[in-house]
């Protein structure tokens, strides 16, 4: 029942009798009360802290997320404006609190598993009934009674404090403090469904913030502001998803968070840290990784080393080779792929791969799309080699630059195996040894023309025949390299097909000697007319030149001839491009401002309505909080009238049969009818009762009178037979105390007696001294009596 108390010292003091006594739930109801109140508001009363305190523990204890979302709203009110650490702590400890009971929960439910009775048989019938009808084993079932409601409630409470902190630059840093511990959470319990829910949370506010800038209200978060901190506490926010997205496994919310603080870093107007950039393409580096791009995952690590080298100018020579030997190897391990030709580019239609290049290129800050062949320049220009250890250098120039392939994978091996041992760069391995693999068949090709699976084997030792004929086929379906294989012969099969197009037309990649043999047949034509005009320019070397001055000599005249007439129309021409860039200029200038304009009207459009429905919905909300404070009166009425009822006795009978929740929804009129009726049955009950106890009663007494008249009569002659001995002794035992207790005063007489003449004279000294005391004291008494009287005469005479 609601309480109304003229302090809040007093409801807490009422609040904790109840807890005493168990009562949870009115404390709870006490404490809401006081917190609802907007009477107790007032500045400076630190009881409320302690109020808040004790009611977010109790629903805790209760595991009430909602109410405790309403409690947590109402003091944001109180102390928001005034004391904002205060609601700081609170939350803290409130989700201190909810994380130890969690933990709590999760321990019992992990020693609840491991109590079991019996060693020899760990298998009880009830599991084993259970294990027939789900996947689930022990550990998973006690889980779910004694540890989920407990989770449930920390994660209802962590989406309960983001959503009140949202958009409030007052409480920006408990926000981002309290999305890491929701972070935190759902990698400890292993939720990876509310981690999504989580995430999509934090998008959504952002996006709020990004659709209200410049803010209209003054606590909204404003981006733009000169000292704001908003965007860091954002970047921190994205930072700590990146991380916990990688360490949960998710990698699609990974890449989502790498987009928003892409976004985040070119929004804002400060220059951002190194450090943050460094973290940044690092977490870049290992979702490209986890997702199997190496070639964005070798452009993250260029970045890294361009950054550190030229941010970082005092980085240690351990530090630089140790990211140089990750920037060569992750570029080394980047796949195979064909150098395409200009024309071929240009006929490439995947809009959809070109437009995720740029997009990821965008992420890296990179002008371009990159390339293998691109990064591979980057090496050098950057000077990544010089850092490197000697033996990935001696990789680098075995893989990209000499030409053995019939030593190059007994060359590689010991440098492979040496990687194992690196636990930062072993990651490289298995793309290196495919890497190898394509590099060994390109080589082949240009030296064979087939070659036998046995032969190629030996070449290739750290792999499978299957692998091989697996990399081979994937070289051919994309065309890196002409090849065929026959299984009649065991063997492969290099630049036999005479109509299809190599890739690899006048633009060698990697080691290269010489085309397929399919290469020199399709470019034969083309070769014999490259030396054919060779042969002409060497022959007839004068007459060409000749033929060349005459030429220029009149295209000079043309020239001068009609140099005044050109000039004047290229003079008009450009007057004429200034003229149309002036006019595009006004339109599009015209046009912005139309375009304006139509933004301002659209969001003084969308201010309105946004205005209309806030107004709508306080209106809706005062409407509610007056029915809730109507029936909250009514039913307050209700109650009281119900303990008034409870005061009296009929009353307290009458409602101690029910619960006083229950009657708390009935009318006091309704109930006295009920009462009414109650007590007329209990009068017919008690009446009928009485009847048949009168007549039980008296047959009863009639029958005991007529069996206890010979006992009584008995009893009456037995008694006064005891009574009359009873006195005969007594009369004997008087008269025999009297006759001894005379004889003992005649006893004490004699010898009494012998002093009568010792007690005359002791009588007669006191009286004759007691009458000498006599005379003294009247002779005295007269004496002063005359001097008073006769000197008071005088002394009446002498002042006459």
């Amino acid at each position: 029942m609601p309480t109304y108390f003229h302090k809040p010292e007093n409801a807490l003091k009422r609040a904790k009798e109840f807890i005493e006594v168990g009562k949870k739930e009115s404390a709870l109801e006490v404490l809401n009360d006081v917190i609802k109140s907007k009477k107790h508001r007032t500045s400076g009363n630190k009881v409320h802290e302690e109020i808040a305190n004790l009611f977010l523990v109790i629903c805790t204890d209760l595991q009430k997320s909602s109410t405790a979302k309403n409690g947590l709203y109402q003091y944001r009110n109180i102390s928001g404006n005034v004391d904002p650490a205060s609601f700081d702590k609170v939350v803290k400890t409130f989700l201190e609190n909810a994380n130890k009971r969690a933990r709590n929960a999760r321990e019992q439910s992990q020693q609840a598993v491991l109590d079991i009775d019996d060693l020899d048989q760990l298998q009880t019938p009830e599991s084993l009934l259970l294990s027939t009808v789900s996947d689930e084993d022990t550990q998973a079932r006690t889980d779910r009674v004694m540890l989920t409601p407990w989770v449930k409630f920390l994660w209802e409470s962590y989406r309960n404090i983001l959503e009140l902190t949202k958009n409030n630059q007052t409480f920006e840093k408990l926000y981002t403090e309290v999305a890491k511990e929701a972070f935190s959470f759902c990698i400890e319990y292993k939720r990876r469904t509310e981690f999504r829910k989580l995430c999509d949370t934090l998008r959504n506010h952002l996006q709020l913030i990004q659709k209200h800038q410049p803010p209209t209200q003054s606590y909204a978060i404003n981006f733009s502001a000169p000292d704001s901190k908003s965007i860091q506490y954002q970047v921190e926010v994205r930072f700590e998803q990146l991380e916990s997205s990688i360490a949960i496994d998710l990698w699609q919310e990974a890449f989502k968070a790498i987009e928003e603080i892409h976004n985040l870093l070119t929004t804002t107007k400060t220059q951002s840290k190194p450090s943050t950039y460094f973290n940044f393409y690092s977490r870049q580096a290992r979702v490209y990784w986890m997702a199997k791009n190496r070639l964005f995952h070798a452009a993250a690590m260029h970045c890294q080393f361009v950054l550190i080298k030229e941010q970082k100018k005092s980085s240690s020579q351990e530090e630089l080779q140790k990211l140089a030997s990750q920037v060569l190897l992750a570029t080394l391990a980047i796949p195979i792929v064909p150098v395409s030709s200009e024309s071929t580019r240009f006929l490439q239609h995947d809009n959809f791969v070109h437009e995720k290049d740029r997009r990821l290129a965008g992420l890296l800050r990179l002008s371009t799309a990159p390339t293998r062949h691109s990064l591979h320049r980057d090496l050098v220009r950057l000077g990544v080699l010089q850092y490197a250890p000697d033996d990935l250098q001696q990789l680098y120039q075995l893989l990209e630059v000499e030409y053995n392939p019939l030593s190059l994978c007994s060359l590689v091996l010991p440098i492979l195996s040496s990687l194992e041992e690196n636990e930062l760069l072993k990651q490289y391995l298995a793309p290196l040894k495919e890497v190898t693999v394509v590099r060994v068949i390109k080589e082949v090709s240009q030296l064979y023309q087939s070659i036998t699976f046995v032969r190629l084997q030996e070449l290739v030792p750290f792999v499978s025949r299957w692998e091989i004929e697996k990399v081979v086929v994937e070289t051919a379906m994309s065309n890196k390299i002409q090849v065929c294989i026959d299984h009649r012969t065991e063997s492969l099969q290099f630049g036999t097909d005479l109509t299809t197009l190599s890739h690899e037309e006048n633009i060698p990649e990697g080691p290269f000697v010489q085309g397929m043999p399919s290469d020199q047949l399709r470019n034969h034509l083309v070769l014999m007319s490259q030396a054919l005009s060779q042969a002409v320019q060497l022959i007839s070397k004068e007459k060409i030149t000749a033929n060349h001055q005459k030429e220029q000599a009149r295209l000079v005249a043309i020239y001068r001839q009609h140099e005044a007439s050109d000039r004047k129309s290229l003079l008009k021409r450009q007057g004429a491009i200034e003229d149309r860039k002036e006019y595009i200029e006004q339109v599009q200038k015209l046009k912005e401002k139309e375009e304006e304009y139509d933004k301002k009207e659209k969001e003084k459009k969308e201010r309105k309505a946004e205005e209309l429905r806030l107004k709508k919905e306080r209106e809706d909300r005062e409407k509610e909080r007056q029915r809730q404070e109507e029936e909250s009166m009514k039913k307050q009425m209700q109650l009281e009238k119900l303990e008034q009822l409870k005061k009296t006795a009929v009353g307290n009978k009458f409602l101690s049969e029910y619960n006083i929740e229950e009657l708390g929804d009935l009318d006091p009129d309704e109930i006295m009818m009920k009462q009414i009726k109650q007590m007329e049955k209990q009068r017919k009950d008690l009446l009928g009762k009485l009847k048949q106890q009168e007549k039980k009663i008296d047959y009863f007494e009639r029958a005991k009178r007529l069996e206890e008249i010979p006992l009584l009569q008995k009893y009456s002659q037995e008694q006064t037979e005891a009574d009359r001995k009873f006195h005969d002794e007594q009369e004997e035992e008087r008269v025999a105390n009297a006759v001894a207790g005379r004889e003992e005063d005649i006893a004490k007489k004699r010898a009494l007696s012998k002093m009568s003449q010792d007690k005359g004279e002791f009588l007669q000294f006191l009286q004759s001294q007691r009458h000498g005391m006599f005379k003294v004291r009247h002779y005295c008494s007269s004496l002063y009596y005359y001097i008073v009287t006769v000197g008071g005469a005088c002394f009446i005479s002498g002042g006459v």
